[in-house]
């Protein structure tokens, strides 16, 4: 399994983790307050993969090929799309709320609760592409 691979499964756990935690703190700390937890909480791991599972190099040793390289663009565009029609979609549910209930300003609250689940589908979308493109070819590039 390669490094990119246990960031992914990474990702995917703490976003697990933070959905419970999310259902949890919401009647503790109201929901704009748990959900900025929660993301915080799933970027702080999105880092931490990053400095736990870096590789370390040896000399002569190459840290990443053109496959590797062309996953991560293909795994980052996936996560960018997602997280787009995500936004859109929630922007057009509030509005639609907001506008099915007579008001005619938008809170600021809602700015959050807007952007926050655009964030969870680039992470969730960034490690299922992760996952499923390193998964096509076996252990170390081998079918």
């Amino acid at each position: 399994m390669v490094a990119e691979e246990k960031r992914a499964w990474l990702v995917i756990g703490a976003c697990a983790l933070a959905l419970i935690m999310l259902l949890v703190l919401i009647p503790l700390t109201g929901a704009t307050r748990a959900v900025t937890i929660v993301f915080v909480m799933c970027v702080l791991c999105w880092a931490l993969g990053r400095v736990l599972f870096h590789k370390r190099l040896r000399a002569g040793e190459v840290a990443s090929d053109e496959r590797d390289k062309a996953i991560e663009t293909k795994a980052l565009v996936n996560g960018g799309m997602a997280s787009y029609l995500t936004v859109v979609a929630t922007c057009v549910i509030t509005w639609g709320t907001y506008f099915y209930q007579g008001k005619e300003v938008i809170s600021t609250g809602s700015l959050i609760r807007v952007l926050i689940p655009g964030a969870f589908a680039f992470f969730l979308t960034w490690a299922a592409t992760i996952l499923v493109l390193y998964g096509r070819e076996g252990t170390d590039g081998q079918n």
